[in-house]
């Protein structure tokens, strides 16, 4: 008994196991410390119940292990730094956006072409003080005013004193492309339709 608490019991192979087996089943000896040993054999048979903790052990391992070297093409790289060099090079490689925008064709084949161009060139020209005075004149007077509280009725009655200014911030879109957030604003009011509205 005493050769066999003494035993350091190794998991090396499977003969082994068997002679300590039938040496701790023959002695009859069932304590902590020689069950403790005998876990070591008793896992082919039985599972082992720590299979998460020792995947996680190998996994770990895995993570560790050095690269040594890298074939890139038929070029073998053996350095340290050449290896993350290149492992970082592909990386950015596959996981950079390409900025470069090809054309293929796809708008002109899908969207089809309903502006000709000479009207596009229309559509973009800096509109003049005519059209502009001439589209004001042409809106509504009782139109609902907009967030600024102004309806149609005072650009009619004030234009003499606006003109100018509403003239400068239309042809500055055309000029510029920007609109500034307020122009193209609205105001949504809900009007429920009984007397009283809880829901």
């Amino acid at each position: 008994m005493n050769d066999i608490d003494n035993q350091r019991l190794s998991c090396a192979g499977p003969y082994e196991e068997k002679a300590i087996r039938e040496e701790c089943e023959a002695v009859g000896i069932r304590s902590g410390i020689v069950s403790g040993h005998c876990n070591c054999i008793r896992w082919p048979s039985e599972g082992d119940r720590n299979t998460s903790f020792l995947h996680n052990m190998v996994k770990i391992r895995k993570l560790h292990r050095p690269l040594v070297s890298l074939r890139v093409g038929s070029i073998i790289l053996h350095d340290n730094e050449l290896i993350s060099a290149q492992v970082v090079q592909q990386f950015k490689k596959a996981f950079t956006q390409d900025t470069s925008i090809s054309n293929i064709g796809l708008v002109e084949k899908i969207i089809p072409h309903l502006v000709t161009n000479d009207e596009n060139l229309m559509l973009l020209a800096l509109p003049s003080m005519e059209e502009i005075t001439t589209t004001v004149k042409s809106m509504d007077a009782y139109s609902s005013p907009g967030p600024d509280g102004f309806g149609g009725i005072f650009f009619h009655h004030c234009w003499d004193v606006i003109s100018n200014d509403v003239i400068n911030a239309v042809q500055s879109f055309f000029r510029s492309g920007f609109v500034l957030l307020h122009f193209n604003s609205n105001l949504l009011t809900l009007i429920p339709k009984k007397d009283i509205c809880d829901q």
